[in-house]
C-alpha cells in the first residue's frame, strides 16, 4: 500500500512538469473523446454516411445500395478506401502508386489526398482501417491540441489560459468538421508554425533549427494531402513572421523573411518524392479549375457569419438527414456556390470563447502586440472570407489563390479567437482588481447582434425541424438564444471567480463551459457507431458480392460500372442519380470505369465527358453512356436502375434484380486486351479525340492510333488485314501487367488501360514503344509469333522526387549531427 502511494505521488509530481503534464492532458482529452472507438468497438463514421448513406439508417425493405444525399459523403468513402489501398499494396510488397481500380487506371499517390507519406495514416497500414482510422483521427487532434499549447505558452501565457486554448482550437469547427477528411492533417501546422517562427524570432542565432523543424513540419504537413489548406496557412505564417519581426523593431526583417522563404524551398524539397508525382499528374488532368468566387459581388454576408459561429444556425446534420443546409447556402452564397455545411462551421470556437476574444480585442488592442496582430488577421481573413469590399476581390486573384478555396481560411478566424482569448486570460490573471464591466458589455452586444441576425434571418430558422425532444418543445431559435445567453452569464461568472481569487474554481468552470460548447459539438460532427450498426459499412453490397461470385471463375479482369436515371436528389439544380458512389468498388476490389478525384487523368476524363451523359465533376454521376464504348473498355457488369435492352436488345442479361436496381451482364463485352482488328492512323491527338467522339465511331472496329511525330512506324504503315491470334492474361497487378501473346501477322496489341507517363512497355524483355490507341488507352506492336509482353509503371516524377526527398532529408540529419559536435559538451 505504501508503495502504491509513492508511486501515484511520483506520477503526481511528474505530471506537474510542463514537458509531461501538457501532453498528458491533451492525450487524456483525446482518449476521453474517442472512448468510444478505442474501449467500446465503436467506428469512427463520418456524418454523412451515417444519415444519407446505406445502410446504418436503412429504409424498411432496403436489400442493397442507398442513395447517398450528400456529395461530400462520396469523399469520406474514397478517402478511406485510398487508405485501404495503400495498406493492400504494401502488404503486397508494391509502393501505392497506382490504382487499377479507379476509372480505367489512375495514379494513387500522386493525387495528394491519398496521404501515402503522412505520417497517421500509417496506423491504417499497420492495423488495418477498423483500428487504424480511429488512431489517425485521434493523431490529427492531440498534435492540433498539443502545437497550440505550445505557441500560446512561448508567447507568454501561463499553463492554464493555454491549455483551456489548446482545447478550445482542437474541438473547434474546423477541427472537428473536418477531421475525417484530409484537409484537418494540415491543421498542426498552423500552431507549429508560428511557435517555430517565434522560437526563431527569440533566438536570433540559430537559424539553422528553424530551418530543420520549419522545413520538417511544412512537409509532414504537405503530406496531409491538402495543398491548398496549407497555402493558406503558410501565407498566414508568413505574415506573422513579417508584423512580429517590424513590432520587434528587428533590423534583420530582409534576413528573416529570406530565411523563411528558405525553409519553404528545403520543405518542398523533402515533400518531393509526392510533389514531384502531383505535379505530373496535375500536368496530365483534365483541369485545374480556379474557384471563381471572385464571380460573387464584394458584400459582407451576414448570413455566413453568423453560420460561421453558431453552426447550428442552418441546420446541424447530425439530428437529421440533410435538408436543410444546401437552400440556405444557396441564398446565403449564391446558386454557384460549391461547398457543404463544413465550411461554414470554420470559425466556430464556441459563445465562452467568443466573448473572451471579443473583450480581449476591446481591452488590449493598443497594449498586446499579439493582441494587435490577431486582431489585424482576424479583421483581414474576415473581409476576405466574408466577402467585404477590395480584399474580397484582391486576393481571389492572386496566383495559387485564385484557384484555391479561400472560404477555407475561415478556419484561422477559430484560431485567432482561441489565441485572443487565450491572451485576454493571461491579462486578466495578471491584473489585481479588473472590472466586469468591459466583458458584460461585450456579452450585451454579442447577444444583441445574434438578435438582429436571427430577426434578419427568421424565416430559414422557422424552416428548421431538428428532432431533438427539447426543440419539439421549444421554438429551435429562442433555445438557441436562451443557452447563448446562459452561456455568457456563466463566462461572466467564470470571470469574477477569478477576480474573487477562487481561481482553480474559475478555470474549473470555464474549462466547462468550453468542453460543452466544443466538445459537445464535435462529437455530433464526428461521431462514433456502435458495432453492430458500423458493421454493416463494411459489408459487401449484394451486387458486389455477385460480381465477386461470378469474377472467381474468370481469368479476365472485367470492370464494371453503375447508371442510374431516376433522379433521386437535386443538388444546386443537377438532379443527381447515383446508385453508389464513383470508385467504392475499389474498397472491394472491384474496378469500375468511373472515379472520383479532385484532378483527373486528362484524356481519360475528357474522351468520358464525350461518350458519356452526366455529372461528371470531381465525381462520375452517369446517366447515360454508348454501349460501344462500355465494350471496349470490359465493362461486362452493369449495375442499373433501368433496363438497358430497351436501347439496346439483346446486348444485356440481367443476373439478379435487387430492391430499385439490378445487376446486368454484358453479352458483347471485349476482352481487357486483344488484337487490333485495323488501325486508322492520325497525326494530332485532337485528330483521334475527333474521330473517336464522332457518334458514328465503331468501337469494335479499326483503332485509332497516333504518329508519334517524325519517328512514324517501325514497319512502315502497319498492315490493315485483320491478324488471327489469342491474347491471355498472366499477371494483372496495379503497377505490372503481363500477357502471353501469339499472332499469325504483325499486329498492335491493344490494352485498355489509361494512357499515362510512367508506363513502360516490353516485348520478349525489350523495350518497345507506348502508343496512344482510341485517344486514351494503350497499344504495343508485336510481330508475328509468340511473345510475352509486359507493361511496367515505372514514373521518373516517382524516382526523381524519391532521390530529392531522400538526399535533402539525409543533407538535414547530418548538417544537424555536425553542428551537435562543433559546439562540443553543454
Amino acid at each position: 500500500m505504501r508503495a502504491w502511494n509513492l508511486n501515484v505521488s511520483n506520477l503526481i509530481h511528474c505530471l506537474h512538469k510542463e514537458s509531461i503534464g501538457a501532453p498528458f492532458f491533451f492525450l487524456a482529452a483525446t482518449v476521453v473523446f474517442f472512448f468510444p472507438a478505442f474501449f467500446l468497438g465503436h467506428v469512427p463514421t463520418a456524418i454523412d454516411i451515417a444519415h444519407a448513406y446505406w445502410p446504418v439508417f436503412r429504409r424498411p425493405g432496403d436489400s442493397g445500395l442507398r442513395i447517398p444525399k450528400n456529395s461530400h459523403m462520396m469523399d469520406i468513402v474514397i478517402f478511406e478506401t485510398w487508405y485501404d489501398l495503400g495498406r493492400r499494396a504494401l502488404r503486397q510488397g508494391e509502393f501505392p502508386l497506382w490504382s487499377p481500380w479507379d476509372g480505367c487506371g489512375v495514379p494513387l499517390m500522386a493525387n495528394m489526398q491519398s496521404a501515402v507519406f503522412y505520417p497517421g495514416t500509417w496506423f491504417v497500414y499497420l492495423l488495418g482501417p477498423r483500428r487504424g482510422l480511429a488512431l489517425l483521427y485521434a493523431f490529427k487532434l492531440f498534435w492540433i491540441g498539443l502545437f497550440t499549447y505550445m505557441y500560446l505558452r512561448t508567447t507568454g501565457v501561463s499553463t492554464a489560459p493555454a491549455l483551456l486554448g489548446g482545447f478550445g482550437f482542437m474541438f473547434s469547427g474546423p477541427s472537428v468538421g473536418w477531421l475525417y477528411w484530409p484537409l484537418a492533417s494540415n491543421f498542426f501546422f498552423i500552431p507549429l508554425s508560428l511557435w517555430i517562427i517565434e522560437k526563431f524570432l527569440i533566438l536570433e542565432y540559430r537559424p539553422y533549427r528553424f530551418l530543420g523543424f520549419y522545413a520538417l513540419g511544412w512537409a509532414m504537413a504537405f503530406f496531409g494531402g491538402h495543398p491548398e489548406t496549407l497555402l493558406h496557412i503558410s501565407a498566414f505564417g508568413a505574415f506573422y513572421c513579417l508584423i512580429r519581426s517590424v513590432t520587434r523593431g528587428c533590423k534583420r526583417l530582409f534576413a528573416h523573411m529570406g530565411i523563411l522563404g528558405m525553409a519553404h524551398l528545403i520543405g518542398l524539397s523533402v515533400a518531393a518524392v509526392q510533389l514531384f508525382p502531383a505535379l505530373e499528374y496535375l500536368w496530365h488532368s483534365f483541369e485545374w479549375t480556379a474557384r471563381q468566387e471572385w464571380a460573387h459581388p464584394p458584400a459582407i454576408n451576414w448570413r455566413l457569419i453568423i453560420g460561421s459561429f453558431l453552426p447550428d444556425f442552418y441546420g446541424n446534420p447530425s439530428g437529421t438527414p440533410i435538408r436543410y443546409y444546401a437552400p440556405f447556402l444557396s441564398r446565403a452564397l449564391g446558386p454557384s456556390f460549391v461547398g457543404n455545411y463544413n465550411d461554414v462551421t470554420g470559425g466556430y470556437v464556441g459563445i465562452t470563447l467568443l466573448l473572451l476574444g471579443l473583450t480581449g480585442v476591446a481591452a488590449l488592442v493598443r497594449k498586446d502586440p499579439y493582441v494587435a496582430f490577431f486582431t489585424l488577421a482576424l479583421s483581414v481573413i474576415g473581409l476576405v472570407v466574408y466577402r467585404g469590399p477590395l480584399l474580397y476581390w484582391v486576393v481571389n486573384r492572386l496566383p495559387l489563390f485564385s484557384r484555391s478555396w479561400n472560404m477555407r481560411l475561415v478556419l484561422l478566424i477559430s484560431f485567432c479567437l482561441v489565441v485572443l482569448a487565450s491572451r485576454y486570460l493571461q491579462a486578466w490573471l495578471t491584473s489585481m482588481r479588473p472590472s466586469l464591466a468591459l466583458p458584460a458589455v461585450v456579452a450585451l452586444a454579442t447577444v444583441g447582434t445574434l438578435l438582429l441576425l436571427w430577426h434578419a434571418n427568421f424565416t430559414v430558422l422557422t424552416r428548421l425541424d431538428l428532432p431533438y425532444p427539447l426543440a419539439r418543445l421549444v421554438p429551435l431559435h429562442v433555445l438557441w438564444l436562451a443557452l447563448t445567453v446562459a452561456f455568457q452569464v456563466l463566462t461572466l461568472g467564470a470571470l469574477w471567480l477569478l477576480r474573487s481569487g477562487g481561481r482553480a474554481w474559475g478555470f474549473l468552470l470555464l474549462g466547462g463551459l468550453v468542453g460543452t460548447q466544443t466538445m459537445a459539438h464535435a462529437r455530433l460532427y464526428a461521431p462514433q457507431w456502435p458495432a453492430d450498426q458500423a458493421q454493416a459499412l463494411w459489408e459487401t453490397p449484394p451486387g458486389f458480392a455477385d460480381i465477386r461470385r461470378l469474377s472467381e471463375a474468370d481469368p479476365m479482369p472485367w470492370r464494371t460500372t453503375a447508371l442510374g436515371r431516376r433522379p433521386w436528389w437535386e443538388f444546386y439544380g443537377l438532379k443527381m442519380t447515383t446508385l453508389y458512389p464513383a470508385s467504392l468498388g475499389a474498397y472491394y476490389g472491384i474496378p469500375d470505369i468511373r472515379h472520383y478525384d479532385a484532378i483527373q487523368v486528362y484524356r481519360y476524363r475528357r474522351l468520358l465527358g464525350q461518350v458519356a451523359a452526366g455529372y461528371l465533376f470531381h465525381w462520375m454521376d452517369l446517366r447515360d453512356i454508348r454501349s460501344g464504348f462500355l465494350d471496349f473498355v470490359g465493362v461486362k457488369y452493369l449495375v442499373a436502375d433501368f433496363d438497358p435492352n430497351a436501347e439496346d436488345p439483346g446486348h444485356w442479361a440481367r443476373v439478379r434484380a435487387y430492391n430499385g436496381y439490378a445487376l446486368w451482364v454484358n453479352r458483347r463485352v471485349r476482352p481487357r486486351a486483344f488484337l487490333a482488328s485495323g488501325v486508322t492512323w492520325v497525326n494530332t491527338p485532337e485528330e483521334a479525340f475527333a474521330r473517336v467522339t464522332a457518334p458514328d465511331f465503331d468501337w469494335h472496329g479499326p483503332v485509332v492510333i497516333e504518329r508519334k511525330g517524325a519517328r512514324g512506324f517501325p514497319a512502315g504503315d502497319y498492315p490493315g488485314e485483320t491478324p488471327r491470334g489469342h491474347v491471355r492474361f498472366q499477371v494483372y497487378r496495379p503497377h505490372q501487367v503481363r500477357l502471353e501473346v501469339w499472332t499469325d501477322r504483325p499486329a498492335f496489341l491493344v490494352l485498355t488501360d489509361t494512357f499515362y507517363p510512367g508506363w513502360k512497355a516490353f516485348v520478349d524483355g525489350r523495350p518497345t514503344e507506348i502508343w496512344a490507341a482510341n485517344y486514351a488507352f494503350r497499344a504495343v506492336y508485336v510481330g508475328p509469333g509468340h511473345h510475352e509482353v509486359e507493361f511496367r509503371y515505372v514514373p521518373i516524377s516517382f524516382i526523381a522526387g524519391a532521390t530529392v526527398s531522400g538526399l535533402t532529408a539525409s543533407g538535414l540529419v547530418l548538417w544537424g549531427i555536425l553542428r551537435r559536435r562543433s559546439q562540443g559538451p553543454t
